[in-house]
């Protein structure tokens, strides 16, 4: 039974308990073919699983060699991963191909760059829990066990190396554009939560080279992005599709946002950051905020956040969305 046994000091024990237990992977169980919304609940339950290795949440088990996914889990999580890494890719080479320098760009394409650099967050983490069950497999194999999938699953990793290989070639190309990300904690706060032996291989773009990258920026991309600063650690971009989108066609919002009531996200549950109060829509808990008092900053601060410092949305952009009252 994989099970988080440590405190929640992140939110990432909930987020994984809650997609672990969901009754979309009943196929993978039952001995039924996984359908589309299991293969998506499979990827969540690796992204989720994975946050918690690279975080040092341990799960039920782990001391008796248990807590790795399912093999089929971890072969359609692969699969998944290797579908959205291509649509990061594209979306990396076609902001190389419009844009020249951060202070081109506008908040949506800033927005953008900081959804590159989380999805490359996510393909780490979805990673580390393929990967465990692709070397554990891959032993099996090699001591004359047979393993059903081994050889699809094995491959599937093999091409995931690859095309994470050519994202971090594609987002190196960018990289005078990612300096806006540097703005954030979002980089620094991973590095700080991330243990061994994960953070002696982490990802380039949370290595500080996009920090000293931005001294040598121009002022226009030196600013206090605090819009993207309030984000949590945890938002996945799910399949890519905002980043497939041309900005001049952007996928409308139809659900409001469980904290502030207004319609900004484009589905629920889906780590979602809502751009008028910066709830993210994954779990009942943001980091150490209750969706209850999140509820309540809100009314008294016009944020999920009780830090007047954190940056409000204007109400410009609050009068774009629709106001959905529970």
């Amino acid at each position: 039974m994989l099970a988080t046994k440590t405190p929640d000091s992140f939110g990432f024990k909930s987020a994984f308990d809650r997609n672990w237990s969901s009754s979309d992977l009943s196929p993978y169980f039952d001995n039924r073919a996984a359908n589309e919304t299991a293969k998506r609940r499979a990827y969540w339950v690796a992204f989720c699983l994975g946050r918690c290795r690279l975080t040092g949440t341990t799960l039920e088990g782990e001391a008796q060699g248990e807590g790795l996914l399912p093999d089929a889990i971890a072969l359609d999580a692969a699969l998944l991963l290797a579908a959205h890494t291509e649509s990061w890719i594209a979306a990396a080479e076609r902001f190389a191909l419009r844009y020249k320098a951060a202070d081109e760009m506008d908040f949506e394409a800033r927005e953008g760059c900081f959804e590159l650099v989380n999805a490359r967050v996510e393909a780490w983490a979805v990673w580390v829990a393929v990967d465990a069950v692709r070397q554990d497999v891959a032993c099996g194999v090699a001591g004359g066990v047979s393993v059903s999938n081994a050889a699809e699953l094995i491959s599937s990793a093999a091409r995931v190396v690859a095309l994470v290989e050519s994202f971090d070639a594609s987002l190196q190309k960018i990289r005078n554009l990612l300096v806006v990300v540097a703005g954030t904690n979002f980089l620094s706060n991973w590095r700080e939560i991330v243990v061994e032996p994960y953070s002696a291989n982490i990802p380039w773009c949370l290595s500080g080279a996009l920090e000293k990258d931005v001294d040598a920026a121009t002022p226009a991309v030196r600013v206090d992005w605090r819009a993207v600063e309030a984000a949590s650690l945890e938002g996945p971009v799910l399949s890519g599709d905002r980043l497939c989108r041309d900005a001049e066609e952007p996928v409308p919002p139809t659900e409001a946002c469980p904290c502030c009531d207004y319609v900004t996200l484009r589905s629920r549950w889906n780590y979602e950051l809502c751009r008028v109060c910066y709830w993210e829509d994954g779990d009942e808990q943001h980091w150490d905020t209750s969706l209850a008092q999140a509820r309540a900053n809100f009314v008294k601060y016009g944020s999920m956040y009780d830090d007047c410092d954190v940056l409000l949305c204007s109400s410009e952009e609050r009068a774009k969305f629709e106001h959905r009252p529970r």
